[in-house]
């Protein structure tokens, strides 16, 4: 039974950030999605904390400490699992967000002081954004964000009269 219900959390800390963004995120205007590089590394913790109180359930041998490894394990699994799915930057028509963990905050198109682009040798590219708070946001494209996304977030900052700066990799070809 430990067995079966570790694989189920396997599955569920896997596949809930992918399903509860196509339910978050189902907008017209939605240029593209993209969770960050930590989320997946929260999502292992999450599992572990669901992990460690299954296993002290299976361990403990009082009933009263087991409910509490239970009840804690679970709680660390919502808790950890939350902040794990609110780790993202959004695009889209009007704004980006990005999600920092226990919220998100939006940035206007306007918001934006400056801009670089960067591609690798490695095929990886990317923009900074620079905004008016001094914020950074690194937008790595693959995955869930193309080629539209690209093109979309260079009209963008060229239509509100800011340059995107090329920043290529002095070895690529």
């Amino acid at each position: 039974m430990g067995f079966v219900v570790m694989m189920f959390g396997m599955l569920v800390a896997l596949f809930a950030p992918m399903i509860t963004t196509l339910f978050r995120f189902q907008e017209d205007t939605k240029i593209g999605f993209s969770p960050s590089e930590s989320a997946m590394w929260f999502m292992f913790l999450a599992f572990l904390a669901l992990t460690l109180g299954f296993y002290f359930i299976y361990r403990l041998t009082k009933k009263s400490q087991r409910i509490i490894a239970g009840i804690l394990g679970v709680f660390f699994f919502g808790l950890i699992s939350v902040i794990s799915y609110n780790q993202y930057i959004y695009i889209d028509n009007a704004y980006i967000e990005v999600g920092t963990g226990f919220g998100g905050k939006q940035y206007a198109w306007t918001q934006v002081k400056e801009a670089s682009y960067y591609s690798t040798a490695d095929d990886i590219e990317s923009y900074v954004l620079k905004m008016d708070d001094s914020k950074e946001i690194e937008v790595v494209f693959g995955g869930l964000l193309n080629s539209e996304s690209k093109v979309h977030i260079r009209r963008s900052v060229e239509k509100v009269g800011i340059e995107v700066v090329d920043k290529r990799d002095v070895n690529y070809n």
